[in-house]
């Protein structure tokens, strides 16, 4: 049995001396009871997950609205959404076959200013090529990933730096899925604290798997 208070760790950041410890960061236990039961059910069996894959949209992407063709709510949770977390402030716009995202602050972590699409079908024994075009008012850094929100953020692909200009640039990534099954994965754009607010244009975002997992090709 573990009763825990954890600080720190890769989500909120390592605490510093502006860290406070006190009420905020306390547990109060009244008391703690454990029993044993006369009799239990042990005719139990594990529930089953079952995966529901999004199909492609008929490109091959399984990015919707990959090239910023329509206008949407990015508040909501369909397709993409921007997020303002731990101090960040911006606003996002699709235009032009893009989107637009203004940073004002920061804010304290790398994803405090971020656009997500979840919904992607990531297949274990399957390999996918990730893309996207980026470019910047003026040279700065963003971090592209694709995550597990719904198992423990895991990383599908790595939180990985993409250096920005003025100029656009093509960005091609190669993923090999060697996790279990994950009908939920999240395509990321991290544009928080990483030395700049400079406003950024991406554009043409796609994954596209490039290889059938194992037993896909079997079944053919």
């Amino acid at each position: 049995m573990i009763l825990n208070v954890a600080v720190g760790g890769d989500w909120p950041g390592d605490p510093d001396e502006n860290t406070p410890f006190d009420e905020r960061g306390a547990m109060y236990v009244d008391y703690v009871r454990m029993f044993q039961k006369d009799s239990y059910d042990e005719n139990v069996e594990k529930p089953e997950k079952v995966l529901e894959f999004r199909e492609d949209d008929g490109t091959g992407s399984f990015v919707y609205n990959w090239d910023f063709s329509e206008a949407e709510d990015l508040s909501d949770d369909l397709n993409w959404k921007f997020l303002e977390l731990n101090g960040g402030k911006g606003s996002a716009e699709i235009a032009d076959n893009q989107i637009t995202i203004t940073t004002e602050e920061a804010g304290s972590e790398e994803y405090s200013i971020q656009l997500v699409q979840p919904g992607m079908p990531m297949e274990k024994g399957a390999k996918y090529k990730f893309s996207f075009e980026a470019c910047a008012d003026e040279d700065r850094q963003m971090k592209a990933a694709i995550t597990a929100p719904t198992e423990n953020w895991i990383r599908y692909f790595d939180d990985t730096p993409v250096d920005l200009t003025p100029e656009w640039q093509t960005f091609e990534f190669e993923i090999e899925m060697k996790d279990e099954s994950d009908d939920n994965g999240r395509v990321e754009f991290n544009m928080g604290n990483q030395g700049s607010t400079a406003t950024i244009h991406i554009r043409n975002v796609r994954l596209e798997m490039t290889e059938f997992p194992p037993e896909a090709e079997e079944a053919e």
